[in-house]
């Protein structure tokens, strides 16, 4: 029985040793832990475990419970075993996608919660210092915010949050920069945009940088800096102007939201607001049209589905028909079928080409074309792939035809 409580109580202190030894190098621990302490440590990234034990996926580290198989059971997992709530972790959860960031909200979570148990001189001085990369709308602000919460909520700092971002800090220079740091001392500084400071063609931005970099290394256990931008140009601005930042500030990724979020974000929009869909298939469709910006630099995700949906409102605004039921249809997120019948300058210009003389062979390949783009707008509610078709044209004729 002792034998037992004994190794339970070391588990998380155990946990707390490896999660600090694959922070500090990452590369040894990449060669060094067994599969049953990397099954620990990341239970939900199941393709970091090689063949040296395929039983480590179900076992944890020292008290050979079961390991969560999702990021949320390890969440669970968690507060169950130390027995403190988070609500701003809580509310992290609650976001849609976010893999990557609430994997890392976890892991401070129980890395403090750990070292609650370690006498203060066996103590180590980590860094709280995170560069969010990602396309506009994928909550990076958002999630600086609950961060400094959740760091609150811990005991790490204090409820200071001050926000800027880098183009502010250029115009305003140094000694802005340098209040802004003094009034973020204890708590949490959010620089948005950071990589407008740009040292290598900037000398204000520079010495901001360095201003940065200094107090993210000699200050690390009174202030968590959280830098946000763009990754190709916080790498080529920042971190190739000053190879220190990259050292000091953990990187975490904000990955574009896929099919399924983006559709569950739009969906809750429509509920937010009380408003129904007249027909359900609506929303596959504008969210599948909204995923196809995914991967591109400036794909602004959750933000590109607000404004779609602030255009569906005001498409169903516009429209008669709008009286009590507040239900959106089809053509309010979709425009109209494109027919003549529904689409006034389409039949207009139908018009006008068949009241010229003679082109029997362009007048039936236009109207192939609106046939097709009619038949792929039955698909796409459907959810059919759309039929594919050159929209190049070769125009031979004599002169004058």
């Amino acid at each position: 029985s002792s034998a037992a409580s004994s190794s339970s109580s070391s588990a998380p202190l155990a946990l707390f040793l490896l999660s600090l030894f694959s922070r500090l190098d990452p590369a040894a621990a990449k060669v060094l832990l067994r599969p049953p302490e990397v099954a620990a440590l990341y239970p939900d990234r199941p393709e970091l475990l090689d063949s040296r034990g395929p039983s480590a996926a179900t076992a944890n580290l020292a008290t050979g419970a079961p390991v969560p198989k999702t990021l949320e059971g390890r969440w669970v997992e968690a507060r169950e075993r130390w027995g403190t709530s988070c609500d701003p972790i809580d509310q992290l959860f609650g976001l849609q996608g976010l893999r990557k960031v609430k994997l890392e909200a976890v892991a401070l979570y129980e890395t403090v919660e750990s070292e609650r148990s370690v006498p203060e001189e066996k103590k180590v001085a980590v860094s709280t210092n995170f560069t969010f990369f990602g396309n506009p709308g994928t909550g990076k602000t958002t999630v600086a915010r609950l961060y400094g919460k959740i760091m609150h909520a811990l005991g790490v700092r204090s409820a200071t949050l001050v926000e800027t971002t880098g183009e502010e800090l250029l115009r305003e220079g140094g000694d802005f920069a340098k209040g802004l740091i003094a009034q973020a001392m204890g708590g949490v500084l959010f620089i948005d945009e950071a990589h407008a400071l740009d040292p290598g063609a900037s000398k204000e931005g520079k010495g901001i940088v360095g201003q940065i970099l200094t107090v993210a290394e000699n200050k690390r256990t009174e202030i968590s800096i959280i830098l946000a931008g763009y990754k190709e140009d916080i790498e080529d601005k920042l971190y190739a102007a000053d190879p220190g930042l990259s050292s000091r500030f953990k990187a975490i990724e904000f990955e574009d939201f896929c099919f399924e979020e983006l559709r569950a974000i739009l969906i809750g929009l429509v509920k937010k607001h009380h408003w129904g869909i007249k027909d359900a298939r609506v929303v596959d469709v504008a969210a599948r049209r909204i995923a196809r910006g995914r991967g591109v630099k400036g794909f602004a995700n959750a933000r590109s589905v607000r404004e779609t949906f602030e255009a569906a409102y005001q498409a169903a605004l516009s429209r008669q028909g709008l009286q009590k039921e507040f239900e959106f249809w089809t053509e309010d997120f979709l425009g109209p079928p494109p027919s003549p019948a529904h689409r006034p300058h389409l039949a207009a210009a139908l018009a006008e080409l068949e009241a010229r003389t003679g082109l029997g062979e362009i007048k039936a390949a236009v109207g192939r074309l609106v046939q097709l783009a009619l038949t792929n707008y039955e698909r796409e509610l459907a959810g059919d792939p759309p039929l594919e078709t050159p929209l190049n044209r070769l125009f031979l004729g004599n002169p004058g035809t």
